[in-house]
């Protein structure tokens, strides 16, 4: 009994390096700053173009802004992890509204997002189970954005240029885990 006691002392007093701090910090506030100007662009959206599809954006890019604020990591302490899986879960809606509304590709390159997004904000949680759960909903978002992207159940809105950069972001955020990977197997060995 006093070496598990003595166990748990000593994993409690194991503290997270600052530069691992400051990388799960940087994912947050980079998915913050995301939040705030993807919301700027579905409300001048929606004013100039008054569609039903960019209203549901707008609200869907409000609600990840207002789950991005909870998961903030405050001074000097790691985020809190249920608080990023709410971030992940409305993400996902967004991404799954953007298949919707705005169809690219036949919603691959939505779901490679999906997918890459679930694993980097599964990385900005610190030691827990619930980061297979971001990775789960990730895997769901990435399939009902494909589905849905076919379906067409809300009113498309047809805009290449929008596609495009939509097929870009996925090529350089499928590279940049990429090169993630490959990085973190050198590490291993």
């Amino acid at each position: 009994m006093a070496a598990i006691n003595n166990e748990n002392q000593q994993t409690s007093n194991v503290s997270v390096a600052p530069e691992d701090y400051r990388s799960r910090s940087i994912i947050i506030k980079s998915l913050f700053a995301f939040s705030i100007l993807s919301s700027l662009l579905f409300i001048t959206l929606s004013y100039f173009y008054r569609e039903v599809g960019y209203y549901l954006l707008t609200i869907s890019s409000f609600i990840t802004l207002i789950f991005a604020i909870t998961a903030l990591p405050r001074r000097d302490k790691e985020p809190n992890a249920f608080f990023v899986f709410l971030l992940s879960a409305s993400y996902q809606l967004l991404i799954i509204l953007l298949a919707s509304v705005l169809p690219s590709y036949q919603g691959i390159p939505y779901a490679v997002i999906a997918l890459t997004l679930a694993l980097i904000i599964s990385a900005a949680i610190p030691r827990s189970g619930i980061s297979d759960w971001v990775v789960t909903i990730g895997v769901i978002g990435a399939i009902a954005s494909i589905q849905l992207t076919l379906l067409a159940l809300l009113p498309q809105v047809d805009n290449q240029a929008i596609s495009s950069v939509i097929f870009i972001i996925a090529v350089i955020l499928r590279s940049k885990l990429a090169k993630c990977s490959v990085n973190a197997e050198l590490l291993l060995r």
